[in-house]
């Protein structure tokens, strides 16, 4: 079953709402409240490629990521193209969120015209702070090098709410208290410190339109690619991965093996049809229980958005 939850961040946020960290707060969520048994079973069905959760990253409401394909066909420039084409384009190429209910009313046949479906490369506003680093003999601020920055990102404008989709096999009860404790004590770092402060506003059932006998999906979640995808008829774009984890765990050390996630934003070809795409990465870090929910929530996307070529 596919829902849809809106959220409102209420302070600055020092963890961004990603669809591997979100995954990684529910399965905390779920050891913490119902124990050991039961975080091991979720892990296990992930692990057969039966996962109970998967969550989208999150985006400004009412928005889905501009489709990589999309944004190169609008962007391309041929012997015709004229100067105020040309200047139109280099503004389109900021935008990196399209409205999602004008696109699918239009069945994603999208030109440049447009534009105002869209909107730039807007993120939530950047604010760095300034802490002081404590001397644990003495108790007081370092004398030498005693500042350092810490950074968090406020939510206003489109991102005031965001939504957060997520493909689940549990019920809607269980699903929403699980939400509940992963934002009821701050979300993600210095939480203890006022920081991670979210409001659920809402969360419903969703459903995503039929795309046809189209064979192209596009990723709203990181995802790494499994045999169900045709990587080579595939668009995306890659980003690096340097977690850690929960203090809790008491790990010795606390980074993971580093790995290439593929963007929300990415079109895939599929070489069969399936509720969800992607891959669970084990061997990550030194503790065999810690995992990496690379799997992906697929939004279904006609051909056209790939040839240019409308079918009604």
């Amino acid at each position: 079953m596919l829902y849809k939850f809106t959220i409102e961040p209420a302070s600055g946020i020092g963890t961004p709402f990603h669809s591997d960290i979100l995954f990684g707060h529910a399965c905390w969520a779920i050891a913490l409240y119902e124990g050991e048994e039961a975080i091991s079973a979720m892990i296990n069905e992930a692990r057969s490629a039966k996962p109970a959760l998967i969550f989208s990253d999150g985006f400004p409401a009412g928005y889905l990521p501009l489709p990589l394909p999309l944004k190169s066909r609008l962007l391309q420039v041929t012997d015709t193209t004229t100067i105020e084409e040309r200047q139109r384009f280099k503004a389109f190429k900021k935008i990196r969120w399209i409205n999602r209910q004008d696109a699918e009313e239009k069945k994603w046949n999208i030109s440049l015209g447009d534009a105002e479906f869209c909107c730039k490369h807007d993120q939530p506003f950047e604010a760095v702070h300034l802490r002081n680093s404590i001397d644990r003999y003495t108790g007081t601020s370092l004398k030498k090098n005693g500042l350092f920055e810490v950074t968090y990102d406020w939510y206003d404008g489109i991102w005031k709410q965001v939504d957060i989709y997520v493909s689940t096999l549990w019920t809607e009860e269980r699903l929403a208290a699980v939400l509940e404790r992963i934002f009821s004590n701050g979300y993600g770092k210095d939480s203890s410190t006022g920081c991670g402060k979210v409001k659920i506003i809402s969360l419903q059932k969703d459903k995503f339109p039929e795309a046809d006998d189209s064979k192209y999906f596009l990723s709203l979640s990181r995802m790494i690619p499994c045999e169900k995808i045709d990587i080579g008829k595939s668009f995306w774009q890659v980003e690096a991965k340097y977690g850690k984890v929960w203090q809790a765990l008491s790990a010795d050390n606390p980074f993971k093996k580093p790995i290439i996630q593929m963007l929300p934003g990415s079109v895939f070809s599929t070489t069969r049809a399936s509720a969800y795409y992607g891959s669970l990465i084990e061997h990550v870090h030194s503790d065999e229980r810690v995992v990496e929910n690379c799997m992906s929530i697929p939004y279904p996307l006609p051909e056209s958005v790939i040839t240019g070529e409308s079918h009604e």
